[in-house]
């Protein structure tokens, strides 16, 4: 899948795509993602705390607005099913696309956040991508998980312990399966990353 260049994705434009996601894609009666949840009008609402039934703030700021739309915009026009194979396939996200690979800069300083998080209180950090993000414990490294960016877009953060006799700092990778770009181009699966970075911090 390829990005558009140049076009618009305000809720007026994209509004016939994402109303279609509901019940489609992974989605189940509503569309909720990551720490947010879009309704039939196009707001969206960032989750407060746990629990999303009572806590909720309507999300203002219009350039993580466009992000979203547009996020759920190719998703929408995305294939209607999950792609499974027997072995999962995990790749960096450089590698997802032969022809776009100028991403590892941003990709190490993500990475880098992620590994200061784990350093800070694994253990929180780990309740809270289970908790809010739907994370899912992985045999990955010595702590890893998987989190659904999108129903069928998942990725995988693995933690490596330091080594400290050796002086071996920790680490974090994170990986894509092999076919997310059916679903997402390249460069908004880096995108996406920045968001749910961006929303792991806000509620860190």
């Amino acid at each position: 899948m390829k990005l558009e260049q140049n076009r618009e994705y305000s809720w007026t434009i994209i509004k016939d795509q994402v109303r279609k996601l509901p019940n489609s894609r992974g989605f189940g009666s509503e569309i909720r993602f990551l720490s947010f949840k879009v309704n039939s009008s196009g707001e969206v609402i960032s989750v407060d705390s746990e629990n999303w039934n009572t806590c909720g703030t309507s999300v203002k700021d219009e350039n993580l607005l466009r992000n979203l739309y547009r996020i759920l915009y190719y998703y929408a026009n995305s294939p209607d099913r999950a792609i499974f194979r027997e072995r999962e396939v995990l790749i960096k996200i450089s590698q997802l696309d032969n022809h776009f690979r100028a991403c590892s800069t941003n990709q190490y300083l993500i990475e880098e956040s992620f590994q200061q998080l784990f350093d800070q209180d694994a253990a929180r950090l780990g309740e809270l991508l289970t908790t809010v993000f739907s994370a899912s414990p992985s045999d990955q490294g010595d702590i890893s998980f998987r989190i659904p960016l999108l129903p069928h877009l998942p990725i995988w953060i693995v933690y490596y312990e330091g080594e400290g006799a050796e002086g071996l700092p920790s680490n974090v990778e994170i990986f894509f399966e092999s076919h997310a770009t059916n679903y997402l181009p390249q460069q908004l699966c880096e995108g996406f990353e920045r968001v749910f970075l961006n929303e792991v911090n806000r509620l860190f």
